[in-house]
This record gives C-alpha cells, sequence and structure tokens, in this order.
C-alpha cells in the first residue's frame, strides 16, 4: 500500500483501492500507480499504468453502466472471463463475434466490456463492467492466462494453459448498486479535474517562469 489512497467501497469486506504515493495535486498524466482490490485481506492488482488514464477508462465506463449502455454481447453466453481466455488461447476458434473498435482495432466483442487488465508477480486479472438482464451493474474481476507471450523456458512457474484453464474461476462477481456507482463516479470526477487542474496550473508556471 502507499501513503495515499482513493476508496471505492464494494462491501464490508472488499474495495478498490486507488494507491497514490504523492497527494493528488501533484499528480499528471504520466503518473502510475497500481489500483488494488483488497478482498478479505487478500490484495491483488487489477490495473497498471497512468493513473488518470485508468480513472477515465472507469469514469466513461461508469457513465454507459448507469445509462444501461454496457450490455453483454448476445454471444457471449458464458462467463465472460472464461470466454477472453479461450479466445487468446485460440483466436481462430469459431464462436466469437469480431468487432472493429474506434481505434481501428479489430477483435472480439466481448473486450467491449474489458475495463482494466494488470499483470503482476506472474499473475494476470480483467476487470470487466457490464449490465445484466435486469439492468444492473456488475462487476467482475477474471484471472487471465499470465504466460500467452512468454519464453516458457524462462518461467520458473510456467504451467500450460490446458492445465490452468481446469481451475478457472473469477475471482470476485458482484452487484454494483446505482447509488455505489453514483459515488465512484463522482471520485473519479473529483480525480480527472483534479489532474486536469494541475496540468493547467504547471503550463501557467512554466511561461511564467519563461518570462
Amino acid at each position: 500500500m502507499n501513503l495515499y489512497e482513493i476508496i471505492l467501497p464494494l462491501t464490508c469486506e472488499e474495495k478498490i483501492i486507488v494507491s497514490l504515493k504523492d497527494s493528488l495535486t501533484l499528480i499528471g498524466l504520466d503518473y502510475a500507480e497500481p489500483i488494488l482490490l483488497l478482498r478479505n485481506n487478500d490484495v491483488i492488482t487489477i490495473a497498471n499504468g497512468p493513473t488518470y488514464f485508468n480513472i477515465l477508462d472507469l469514469h466513461n465506463f461508469l457513465k454507459k453502466a448507469l445509462n444501461n449502455e454496457l450490455s453483454l454481447d448476445k454471444s457471449i453466453t458464458q462467463d465472460i472471463g472464461y470466454l477472453a481466455n479461450k479466445y487468446n488461447y485460440n483466436e481462430n476458434e469459431e464462436g466469437f463475434i469480431i468487432k472493429q473498435f474506434q481505434n481501428g482495432l479489430e477483435t472480439w466483442v466481448g473486450y467491449t466490456n474489458l475495463l482494466w487488465y494488470a499483470y503482476k508477480d506472474d499473475k494476470a486479472y480483467e476487470t470487466w463492467i457490464y449490465n445484466d438482464q435486469n439492468k444492473n451493474i456488475i462487476l467482475e474481476i477474471t484471472p487471465a492466462y499470465p504466460y500467452f507471450y512468454c519464453d516458457k523456458n524462462k518461467e520458473p512457474n510456467y504451467i500450460s494453459y490446458k492445465k490452468w484453464i481446469k481451475n478457472y474461476q473469477p475471482y470476485i462477481t458482484i452487484h454494483i448498486p446505482h447509488s455505489t456507482a453514483l459515488k465512484w463516479l463522482q471520485t473519479a470526477e473529483h480525480i480527472i479535474k483534479t489532474v486536469d487542474d494541475n496540468i493547467k496550473r504547471w503550463q501557467k508556471e512554466q511561461v511564467s517562469f519563461k518570462l
């Protein structure tokens, strides 16, 4: 855990932690610290990379979910994390609907609902947000096979995909009440605005320094 933490509560025993080494007023666009899930005293990393953009993605997903715009594709009839691993193992397998995303990437339609991916210490997790058939907001965190793109001879803990997938199960699947999602959205907006204000302030200070 880092010195500064922003908490997104889930239940009494589970919460998401935006872990920061510095005050929010010192964070820029490239500032990168992990986002963690605390569950029954077990801590896993669920997002790596720049904090600002991870929170921006969360903000955008929450807005869509609150408007019931994140339903799973009709082709997704099994657990989404299980299917993601299956797709990565064999992208040419029949039954996977391919979609072209705004960035031009063509890949499995299920990734519409992928919020974050994180890898640390031979473990990988994917975080999904979607609306179920009753318009509830569902947060699901699932393990991802961590050795798709590695040299198995250099991985001391290597396990084959076929053996790994036999023990697959979602790490957590939880309903997020709309009231909680709204609070998360407010927190995300606060983080985004603070960082945006930091950038504006630093740009003004840089101009003043040059003068």
